[in-house]
């Protein structure tokens, strides 16, 4: 069985997936520790790690819709997982894309699909940041 590559899920699919892994290292350090959670935790962090490269190196966030992109540092930020130059990438391309809109910029060519992060998004982006001390 071949697993799937990182460029193989949506950001949606990606997003919930991190969200899910979020709330289990969560879970994992709410109970009692033994040597199976320290394990559990370290596969979780191990998962973070990789994702958070790989989106730094290679990911494309114009295809992250804004409640994706505060799912994903929302979740890094509640599992405990810093990653700075994730957070840096993120907070990059929010400031870009909003200042290009704000002149009148498209994110796409039918002008049809606008990046506009609701109060919730904004409030999620912010808490993440803050509890990561990032950017």
């Amino acid at each position: 069985v071949e697993l799937p590559s990182l460029e193989d899920f949506k950001p949606q699919e990606l997003s919930n997936l991190l969200l899910s892994f979020a709330k289990l290292r969560a879970a994992v350090l709410d109970v009692h520790e033994s040597s199976n959670r320290r394990n559990n935790r370290a596969v979780v962090d191990s998962l973070f790690e990789k994702v958070g490269e790989e989106i730094v190196e290679f990911g494309d966030l114009d295809r992250f819709k804004p409640q994706e992109i505060s799912n994903l540092v929302w979740s890094f930020a509640k599992a405990g997982v810093s990653n700075e130059r994730l957070f840096e990438k993120v907070a990059e391309h929010i400031v870009v894309t909003l200042d290009n809109q704000s002149r009148g910029f498209s994110r796409d060519k039918n002008n049809t699909r606008r990046f506009i992060l609701k109060p919730r998004e904004i409030s999620n982006i912010c808490w993440s940041y803050a509890k990561t001390e990032s950017t």
